[in-house]
C-alpha cells in the first residue's frame, strides 16, 4: 500500500549484503572490518568537508554557508493528511 513512511506491505525486502570493501587499496572481507570502515567514514566525513571548506577560505574562522545554500522557503514542508484508520493500522 506504501502509504506511510514508504512501508511496502506484502512485498519481500531484498537485502544486499556487502561482502567486500576496498579502502586505501586494502580489500576488507570480514563483516566487522567492513562495518568499522563504514563507521570510520561516516564519523569523519563531516569534519573533512568542513576542513575542505575552511581551506578554500583561509583566514576565516567561520564559513559563510549562506553562499552555498539557497534561501529557505517558508512553509515548504507538506504532509499529506493521514486517516485515523491508517494511523491505527500503523500502530498495530
Amino acid at each position: 500500500m506504501n502509504v506511510v513512511s514508504s512501508f511496502k506491505s506484502g512485498k519481500q525486502k531484498i537485502r544486499n549484503k556487502i561482502t567486500k570493501l576496498c579502502v586505501n587499496n586494502t580489500t576488507l572481507t570480514e563483516t566487522e572490518d567492513i562495518c568499522n570502515a563504514f563507521n570510520q567514514y561516516f564519523n569523519t566525513v563531516g569534519q573533512q568537508f568542513v576542513d575542505e571548506l575552511n581551506n578554500r577560505n583561509p583566514g576565516s574562522n567561520k564559513i559563510d554557508f549562506i553562499r552555498y545554500c539557497e534561501p529557505s522557503m517558508k512553509n515548504s514542508m507538506f504532509c499529506e493528511p493521514v486517516s485515523s484508520k491508517e494511523l491505527f493500522k500503523l500502530i498495530l
